[in-house]
Formats: C-alpha cells, structure tokens, sequence
C-alpha cells in the first residue's frame, strides 16, 4: 500500500527486518537512477499498527525492532511474539 511520502508492505513478523532494509535498498537504488546527483536517503520502521510518528528502531545487531504500544501509549517496544 503507498500512502502519500510511505510505503505499508505486510510481512511475517520472522522477516520484517530483512524485508524492511531489502525495500529501502531497492528505493533507494531506483531513485539514485532517476536523480544521480542526489544522495537518497529512506527510513524504514516496523510496528504493528500504523503510526504517522514511528521512528526506526534497530536492537544491537542492527534488526529492526518493533515500534509500538506499550501500556497505552505510542512508543517503543519489542517486536511482539505471537
């Protein structure tokens, strides 16, 4: 789904990271084609439900980590188990 400036991709929990990093890669490599002199930046967040205001979040291996709810309100946490 794209809205608007994003894009929403659906995927198993397991491969969110990789997924996550794989479309930011193939985004920024097709609009390097289109703007060479630009360097082309994304950010990339994983989360459980939508949110304007989700910042990326990596654990210290580098993996994306979920931004969520935690207790109620919009912050970080853990991707969930289910």
């Amino acid at each position: 789904m794209f809205i608007h400036d994003e894009f929403v991709l659906e995927s198993p929990i397991e491969k969110a990271s990789a997924a996550g990093d794989e479309l930011a890669q193939v985004m920024r490599d097709e609009m390097q084609k289109y703007t060479p002199d630009i360097p082309i930046k994304t950010s990339i967040a994983v989360m459980d439900r939508w949110y304007k205001d989700a910042e990326e979040l990596r654990d210290e291996n580098g993996n994306l980590v979920c931004w969520g709810i935690d207790n109620g309100k919009v912050g970080r946490g853990s991707i969930p188990t289910r």
